[in-house]
């Protein structure tokens, strides 16, 4: 596989009202003063599940700029469910013709915030709750650093190492 990418981007993923009303039920907040902050936090702490876990967890569109070149090219996002268009010249007569493509690309395991795998939705929760406590300064700086290992344990069983 050869080739660089050089820009992906990625849609919001739709997070559910459930997920706002299972962080704000564990935090035991009623009123909706605080939504925003609080699905922000859900959108901060989904985002740190994914990187550790190295998928995107919620279906998104998603799409890729690359330079054309002989090979294969990967999108380096997972898990890939299709690619639906691609922009730009594919075939080249002249060398050094060659420029970019774009390609158009659903990413993701599930279609809602329900269908994920109980542990890995508790430990966005948790992380989410532990952000709120940390902003209203219930929680010192200092353990900011790293995720929680209670967290880390939850999502290692969906983590996927790559050598």
């Amino acid at each position: 596989m050869t080739g660089a990418m050089t820009n992906i981007k990625l849609d919001r993923p739709v997070i559910s009202a459930s997920a706002l009303h299972e962080l704000k039920g564990d935090l035991r907040i009623s009123i909706s003063d605080e939504d925003a902050l609080l699905m922000g936090h859900i959108r901060t702490a989904m985002d740190i599940c994914e990187k550790f876990i190295s998928a995107r967890l919620l279906l998104r569109r998603g799409r890729v700029e690359m330079p054309i070149c002989s090979g294969w090219q990967m999108i380096k996002q997972r898990p890939i469910i299709s690619i639906y268009d691609v922009e730009g010249k594919i075939l080249v007569m002249t060398a050094g013709a060659a420029g970019r493509i774009r390609a158009y690309f659903d990413v993701g395991c599930h279609a809602h915030w329900d269908d994920i795998d109980a542990p890995l939705r508790m430990g966005i929760l948790r992380l989410a709750a532990f952000l709120y406590r940390q902003n209203n300064g219930d929680i010192a700086n200092e353990n900011m650093g790293e995720i929680p290992p209670v967290i880390a344990a939850l999502w290692r069983p969906y983590r996927a190492m790559r050598l």
